[in-house]
């Protein structure tokens, strides 16, 4: 018998979540950003927008956002609309355009481009090494 360990995890999957971690650190003028944010993935989000929605310049926005979170507004947004996308994609039960489109992203292309750079996998191959199993497929059920 032979134990395997993985200092990292393949597939670009977190041992952490680093969203998480910059939610739970975020206060006052940032956590109301980050709500909006959450609520809205599907939108375009853009630093005026969320400068305007937190009632406060664009650029005292963005140094906020860096002092709490140590990443940008559009680095927390990219990686708030990965997060969601990671989820559907494994639950399997929306195609790669309607993942794209209910997280924000511009295209399945685009989809696809950020699950690489960022997981080092396209969405097809994180879905197979952590979506949903369904044991219809292995019996036969449809």
């Amino acid at each position: 018998m032979s134990w395997w360990f993985f200092v990292k995890r393949p597939g670009g999957q977190a041992q952490f979540s680093t969203q998480l971690n910059a939610q739970n650190k975020a206060t006052g003028v940032v956590a109301k950003a980050q709500a909006y944010i959450q609520k809205n993935l599907d939108k375009s989000l853009g630093l005026a927008l969320l400068a305007e929605y937190c009632c406060v310049s664009e650029r005292h926005l963005f140094r906020l956002f860096k002092e709490s979170c140590e990443s940008s507004p559009a680095a927390y947004i990219e990686s708030s609309r990965l997060n969601l996308a990671q989820q559907l994609v494994c639950e399997g039960r929306l195609s790669f355009q309607q993942v794209a489109e209910r997280c924000g992203f511009v295209s399945a292309d685009n989809l696809r481009r950020v699950f690489l750079r960022r997981l080092g996998v396209n969405p097809r191959e994180y879905k197979a090494r952590f979506g949903t199993y369904s044991l219809s497929n292995e019996v036969g059920i449809d």
